[in-house]
Formats: C-alpha cells, structure tokens, sequence
C-alpha cells in the first residue's frame, strides 16, 4: 500500500512537470504566431515583392506588391506550375533557370539578378531579384526564397539614354566639323573621327601628339592668352557665367606639312556643382573663307594701288612738263659755259657733276610721263622662258662680278602668249636689278628664277627669289608706290617696282612680294595665258 502511495505521488508530480511544459510550449507557439503575423505584416506592406517557391518553381508564398505588378491574381500565380518559367520567354527562362540551378548547387544566394516577366495584358516590366535557397531544421533545401523589385521605369529610362547616345554619336561621328574634349591639364580625352578629314591624322594619332606640336605657335599664344583669361573670370571671385562660350580662330599644322585653320567654339564642362572639369571645342575648317578673305584683301590693295597711281600719273604729267622746261635752260646754259676757254680745271668738274644730276632728273620726269601716258603696245607672240633667257645671257657676266649664283628652273612645256616683249623684259630686268642689290655684303648670293603653267587656271606664274635682307613688313604694302626706295640717295629713282607693276596690270597679271625661307625676298607674276588681243 505505501509502495502504491509512492508511485501514485510520483505521477502527480509528473503531471504536474508535464503541464509546466505544455504551458510553456503553448505560450512559445502563440510568441510565434504573433511573430509570424507581424513578419507577414511587414513583406505584405513593403515596396519589394516577396515570394517563396518549393524546388518545382510553383509559388508557395507571394506578399501582395507582385500580383500587382503583374496584373494576375494571387490565386492565379499559385496555381501556375512554374511563372518564373511561363512569364518569359524561352531564351529569358533559360537562362534563369541556370540561375536558380547554381543557387541549388552551391547554396549561395546571388544577391542580384535581372529578369524580364511578360504581364498579364501582353506588356514586360524588368525586376532585379535577389534570391537565397530555404532548407528545412535539418539543412535539406526545400525551395526559394525571393525579393524582386520593379526597375521597369530604370531600364526604360537607360534605353532611352543609349538610344540617344547612339543617335548623338551617330551625328558626331557623321559631322564634318571636328570635336574634342579635353582636361584641365590640355590632355585630350576625345575626339571626333571627322578630325582626319579635317588635320589629316586619326583620332589614335592626335592623342599621342602635345597641343603645343598641333598648333602653330601664334596660335598657341593666342590659347594660352584666351586660357588665362577664362581662368581669371572663373577664379577671380566675381559673378560667373556658368554658359559662357569663346569663339577664336586658330591655325593648326595638317599632317601633309601644311596648316589649315578653325574657327574654334570652346566652352568648359563642369561638374554638378558647376565647377569645371574638362574643356570641350567644336571647330570647323575656314581655310577657304581665310583665303578668301586674303584674296579679297589683295585685292583691295591692288586697287587702292591702282587708283594712288592713276592719281599719281596725271599729277606727274604736268610736273614732269613744268620740271624739265628750267631744266633744258640750265643744261644749255652748262654746256655754253663748258666751251668757254680758260675754265679751271676744278670748274670743269663741277659742270660735269652738274650734267650727271641734270641727266638724274631728265630720267626721273620720263619715268613720270611714262606713268601717265599710255605707250603704244607691242604684242607680239613669246615664250617667257626664252625672255628670262635671253636676259640672263646679257647679264651672265655682271651676275659672275657679283659673285652671284643662278638657280633656274623653266616648265618645259610652257605655251607661247601674247606679250610686250620689251616691256616684260624690263620688269624682269627691274626684279633682277632689286635683286642684286638687296644681296649686296650677303655671304651666299643665290638667285632663283622659275616658271610654272597652272593649267587649271590656264595662267604662267613667274617667280623671282632672292636670299638678300627680304622686306620689312611695314614696307611690304608700299614697295609698289611712285618714288619709294630702300636705296641709299642717288641709287635709285623709286619708279622701277612702280613701272613693273603697272606692266603687269596692262597685260590682265598680278604682282606681288613675299619674304622667303632663305631670308629674302620673292616677287611672284602672274599672267593669263593670251594668244590674241583680248580685254584684260
């Protein structure tokens, strides 16, 4: 009976362990009903969509932001087999399905995945998941778990921003002007494919090269001065304009040897803060337009020339007609005094240098008369090759005395044109005379005489060069004026260049004086190629 008692007391007191236990596990269960309604709670209202799948893909689980998404209902989406599958396309679902494969295999999540799902009205949406592999308490995987979230407004957005992109590389790479871009240090960082047709290099090329080899160096002045400017306005403390652009013209070497110009539109590019980070240029060629613009100024020199010696020439008219009246009375009264008997021989000296200056002056007011009368021409049919010939035969010993040495080079095939030969003759003959005086004290004396045909132009050119002390740049505008010389007093009348120009222009050709590599001068003729008596 006691042993009975014992046991009976035991089992009281086992019961009562037993409801200790119950009790707890019960309030443990309900802690993870609350927990488990408060964690649904949460993936029911946040922004990402949720889903959890078993190893089939069939959806076991999805919060309320991706039927919505979709356009199907939760019920709809849990009685598909496999959506991730069926909402893509072939190809698409491939590759997700390798996606999910691997995550099986090697149990790591993969934090980011792109995936494009077909809605239910026919449209797609772009969703960036994130998924992890679900295991049960003894670590065997039973499924996935999965948060999406809708990037459908980015993508559109970056396929709006490639499209555009293309189309505006598209044009950039199409224009004919050229685009760069460059740092703050003058570093290029771009350039547009259109820059070989304009410098004759290729993007590649152009990088490797320093600005300071690209451009000529006035022009490089002209950018350090412009940079400098900029840097001032940017940095100096003042008001900024943020869109403030600079238009210069620069001068650049092409590939071939030669330069070329740009006018060059040039702005900074900045950061969001509007600081500058970069500099971006747009040029465009303007070579012709600056030859253009060189022509149409030669031209207005030549006829501002024109006119200063048609003034001139009626001037002299009546000057020359009212200086060499006097003059004939002085001359005949020194020669009657030069017969006289009994005259010192120092007397007779001085007459004579007296007649050598009568004779200057009698020169001079032909020269004067020439330029305004109008000689009679003529025209006869020549080769300026044998003209320049000729001359050079009659002065081939003058031209040894002088220590001078003859570079000529003819166009063999030039055609024979209508001309004044003796008038040609003289302009060749002034330019020759010009040309041994400016090398006189020169150590290397070398005159260079050629002839070209421009067929193009059907025109003869005829270039005579020099490596004398070439011409001041404030002479260079006035070397064809009446009476303007270098020359010391009484070596030269000033009408020689004057008198050549005027022949020229009579036979419809230019004239015009540059200096020359060889430190000289180089005096350049241009006729049109005339076989009868045609208007100039």
């Amino acid at each position: 009976m006691q042993e009975l008692s014992k046991q009976y007391q035991k089992l009281i007191e086992e019961n009562t362990t037993l409801k200790q236990k119950i009790r707890k596990l019960e309030k443990s269960a309900e802690g993870l009903r609350e927990s488990g309604t408060k964690y649904r709670t949460i993936i029911q209202n946040i922004q990402e969509g949720y889903l959890e799948t078993d190893l089939t893909g069939k959806w076991i689980f999805v919060n309320d932001i991706i039927p919505k998404l979709l356009g199907y209902t939760r019920r709809e989406l849990m009685e598909m087999p496999n959506p991730i599958g069926r909402l893509q396309t072939e190809d698409n679902a491939k590759k997700s399905y390798q996606a999910f494969r691997t995550i099986y295999k090697t149990g790591k999540p993969l934090k980011s995945f792109e995936i494009e799902l077909i809605k239910k009205d026919g449209s797609t949406g772009n969703y960036e998941i994130s998924v992890s592999l679900m295991k049960d308490t003894g670590g065997k995987p039973i499924g996935f778990r999965c948060i999406s979230r809708d990037i459908t407004e980015r993508k559109m957005m970056e396929r709006a921003l490639q499209e555009s992109e293309k189309q505006y590389r598209m044009i950039v790479e199409n224009m004919y002007d050229s685009i760069w871009t460059m740092d703050m240090d003058l570093h290029f960082t771009y350039l547009s494919p259109s820059e070989i047709h304009t410098s004759g290099y290729t993007p590649e090329e152009v990088m490797k090269i320093p600005v300071e080899k690209l451009i000529t160096p006035e022009s490089h002045d002209v950018i350090k001065r412009i940079l400098g400017e900029e840097m001032d306005l940017e940095f100096g403390g003042g008001p900024v304009d943020l869109n403030r652009k600079r238009i210069i013209e620069i001068e650049l070497n092409h590939k071939n040897g030669g330069t070329y110009w740009q006018e060059t539109t040039a702005s900074f590019i900045r950061d969001e803060n509007g600081n500058p980070t970069g500099i971006v240029c747009v040029g465009r060629d303007i070579t012709a337009r600056k030859q253009a613009e060189h022509d149409l100024q030669t031209a207005r020199d030549h006829l501002l020339q024109a006119e200063k010696l048609s003034a001139i020439g009626q001037l002299s008219a009546g000057v020359a007609h009212e200086i060499l009246n006097p003059v004939n009375i002085i001359s005949t009264e020194i020669q009657f005094l030069k017969t006289m008997g009994n005259m010192p021989h120092e007397a007779r000296e001085e007459l004579e240098i007296c007649m050598s200056q009568i004779d200057r002056i009698v020169a001079i007011a032909d020269g004067l008369k020439h330029r305004s009368s109008i000689p009679e021409k003529r025209m006869e049919m020549a080769n300026i090759n044998d003209v320049i010939t000729d001359i050079m035969t009659l002065h081939k010993s003058q031209l040894m005395i002088d220590k001078i040495e003859t570079d000529l080079q003819y166009h063999p095939d030039l055609p024979e044109m209508l001309m004044d030969r003796k008038k040609i003759e003289q302009v060749i003959l002034n330019l020759i005379s010009n040309a041994r005086s400016a090398m006189e004290g020169k150590e290397k004396k070398v005159l260079r005489i050629s002839t070209d045909w421009e067929v193009r132009h059907d025109q003869v050119r005829i270039t005579v060069a020099d490596t004398g002390c070439g011409i001041k740049s404030e002479h260079m505008l006035k070397i064809f004026n009446p009476f303007f010389t270098t020359k010391e007093q009484g070596k030269g009348t000033g009408l020689g260049l004057s008198i050549s120009y005027g022949i020229i222009k009579d036979h419809g050709g230019k004239i015009w004086a540059k200096n020359n590599k060889w430190g000289g001068a180089t005096f350049n003729i241009i006729f049109p190629v005339k076989t009868s008596h045609e208007p100039s």
